[in-house]
């Protein structure tokens, strides 16, 4: 395991003027850098579910799309649930300012599956189907591709 130190002046920064370090043990050197993506998720999530616009964000529009571009491809899977439930409530929710629809599978009180999807349709809800086990009644408004999926469930 390398100790690092910081190097002297004369030779302590790259030419680009970054901090250099070296290990006294092995004499290797080395750049840190700071990693921000986590700070950058909470600023994301944040604005997502809140009711700021970008503007509104207390910096450029375009600097918090650079930096959070990334996590629009992040797609949150739960686990499969193999719990068996007496009665599943399934529904859709749209996200207008995002352009897709969060289909959810209900148990009483808690969200036992969830997919994230572009439309309602009938792969989608397959997708979300898969993850659950099947229930005795199935309660869901009947539009939206549910009902293709339904019977095979």
């Amino acid at each position: 395991m390398c100790n690092l130190r910081r190097q002297d002046e004369e030779k302590g920064f790259t030419k680009a003027g970054r901090q250099r370090w070296r290990c006294s043990l092995c004499g290797g050197s080395s750049v840190r850098k700071n990693d921000t993506t986590v700070r950058w998720l909470k600023v994301f999530v944040g604005w997502l579910l809140g009711k700021l616009t970008q503007s509104e964000l207390g910096m450029a529009a375009r600097t918090f799309r650079d930096k959070t571009s990334v996590f629009w491809s992040l797609w949150p899977i739960l686990p499969i649930c193999d719990e068996v439930h007496h009665v599943i409530y399934m529904d859709g929710i749209w996200l207008v300012r995002n352009k897709a629809v969060i289909l959810i599978a209900l148990a009483e009180r808690h969200v036992v599956g969830y997919h994230l999807a572009k439309s309602e349709n009938s792969k989608d809800w397959g997708c979300l189907m898969q993850r659950i086990a099947a229930p005795d009644v199935l309660v869901c408004d009947g539009t939206g591709g549910i009902r293709k999926v339904m019977h095979a469930f």
